[in-house]
């Protein structure tokens, strides 16, 4: 330790570790095989699992999953941003909350530019009734109703 602490010695390395046999290796050019020829799509652990232990497999489970995290490639998020400017879109919903049996109905409006949302709660049990209140919920905003989307 004192060889060390002086720095007469070069510090201990430690040597990589050979790599130990598995139960997996005699199928890893097989489940290759089917990973490349199933990409872009992904197939389970739990099938490859099935299919190589119908050629004799007797590993579990995790080996496999530990051995496949290494091909899997992150997903691509395929959501699109919607952006527009104030004033210009909104998204306008009337929906049914369902409380026993007396329904409450809610309008609910949000603007395209924003994650705001203006929910109002409505007592009206007739649709008729509900066709004011868009109008009063854009005066209420003081936006511009210009392209929203009705559902």
């Amino acid at each position: 330790m004192r060889k060390y602490l002086r720095g007469e010695g070069t510090s201990p390395r430690y040597l990589a570790r050979a790599l130990r046999p598995c139960r997996l290796d005699p199928f890893k050019r097989y489940l290759q095989a089917w990973i490349e020829a199933a990409r872009p799509q992904w197939i389970p652990a739990t099938v490859l699992l099935r299919e190589i232990q119908e050629q004799g497999h007797a590993g579990s489970i995790s080996q496999l999953k530990a051995y496949l995290a290494s091909f899997r490639q992150p997903r691509q998020d395929s959501v699109v941003r919607f952006e527009t400017p104030p004033g210009k879109q909104m998204q306008v919903d009337f929906t049914t909350i369902r409380r026993g049996y007396q329904p409450l109905k809610a309008f609910v409006v949000m603007p395209g530019y924003s994650r705001a949302t203006f929910v109002r709660f409505i007592r009206v049990r007739r649709r008729r009734g509900l066709a004011g209140r868009p109008a009063r919920s854009f005066r209420l905003l003081r936006r511009c109703a210009r392209g929203s989307a009705v559902r």
